[in-house]
């Protein structure tokens, strides 16, 4: 299978003169062709920083594979393998972590290790709860991923998502985390609110079941909130879907964490009511704020309808299910920013159109 290379030509003073994308989406790759891609990919002449393996049929041996082709070409920045629902699944159909364990102790930077990724899509993978163990791991030992897709994760359950939350206390790099469709309940968004630093009210402070253990949890929780050790700060955006039940728990909570974390924005979304983004600028006092971004849940497409200045807007949700409509959690004041993107690379690819070329 021939390997199509997007090459883009930038100034000689630019950050990257030239540099390449790999697009192999939406094609069944059998092992072989994936070995041969990253062959091709290491003998071509400008670098690859990006390289797109959505739906493509990955298994774990691919994914070892992957591991092995990441340690060894040091270039790529954005990684996705979202879609690859049989990402854990062996040569003899059976379930194994080989290759998403392979592939993520790379990421953890050691000196054998020196990878380049900052952008890493694993959404819609079917990943367990001890993938998120996984995950976590490499979290608290990497320092230049900046993006983190696990969309449309759910079974990676409660444990899962508090491991992957405790984890964030020691990150200091990652700027937005995708948790949509993964089941974040309650007792989650506590313990997001004390990596984050949040105070909350006593009643609304983590219990002693989950993660926290079952002596002294409050008081802990309450010890490191006004010590502030282990918060994370690099935060700026987070995309969620918190559990429909308790439905004002969570409303307390997020709002909290949006009053406390005026840098920081959440996205929320649900299959019963598309998400709309929480913003709160500096000068925003109670009962101010207003709903003005609609989100279709099939397309995740955002539309804001505010007028400058007005200081009202209108919500508006189209969806596919026919769930009842719950509550409005969020409020914003203004429109949503675009997905983080590398500057640099942003700056670089605007200079020239791209060309395709064969290997």
């Amino acid at each position: 299978m021939t390997t199509i290379f997007v090459t883009t030509n930038s100034p000689s003073h630019s950050y990257l003169p030239t540099y390449c994308t790999v697009d192999k989406s939406n094609q069944r790759l059998q092992y072989q062709e994936l070995k041969e891609t990253f062959k091709d990919i290491q003998n071509w002449k400008d670098p690859v920083i990006e390289l797109n393996l959505a739906n493509v049929g990955l298994r774990s041996k691919g994914a070892v594979a992957l591991a092995k082709f990441l340690a060894r070409y040091h270039k790529i920045r954005t990684l996705n393998l979202s879609g690859n629902k049989a990402l854990l699944v062996s040569e003899t159909e059976t379930e194994t972590l080989d290759g998403i364990q392979a592939l993520l102790e790379v990421l953890k930077h050691k000196p054998s290790n020196n990878t380049s990724l900052e952008k890493l899509n694993l959404s819609n993978t079917a990943l367990p709860s001890m993938a998120a163990l996984y995950l976590a791991e490499m979290l608290e030992e990497n320092y230049l991923l900046v993006s983190l897709n696990l969309a449309n994760n759910p079974n990676m359950g409660k444990e899962g998502i508090a491991r992957l939350i405790l984890a964030l206390r020691t990150n200091k790099t990652l700027k937005q985390l995708n948790l949509c469709e993964t089941l974040v309940e309650t007792s989650n968004l506590k313990e997001l609110a004390l990596a984050l630093g949040v105070k909350l009210p006593a009643s609304d402070a983590p219990s002693g079941s989950g993660i926290l253990g079952s002596i002294g949890a409050t008081a802990l929780y309450f010890m490191k909130a006004v010590a502030g050790v282990g918060v994370n700060h690099s935060l700026k955006e987070i995309f969620l879907s918190p559990s429909l039940y308790n439905v004002r728990d969570n409303q307390i909570i997020i709002d909290a964490i949006c009053q406390q974390r005026k840098d920081l924005k959440i996205d929320l979304m649900s299959a019963a009511v598309s998400y709309a983004s929480h913003s709160v600028s500096a000068d925003d006092s109670p009962g101010s704020h207003s709903v003005s971004t609609a989100v279709s849940h099939a397309s995740h497409s955002v539309s804001a309808d505010v007028s400058p200045g007005s200081g009202s807007g209108k919500s508006s949700a189209s969806s596919q299910h026919n769930s009842p409509a719950t509550p409005s959690i969020l409020w914003t004041n203004s429109p949503s920013p675009p997905p983080y993107k590398d500057e640099r690379v942003s700056a670089a690819a605007s200079q020239q159109p791209s060309q395709k070329l064969k290997l």
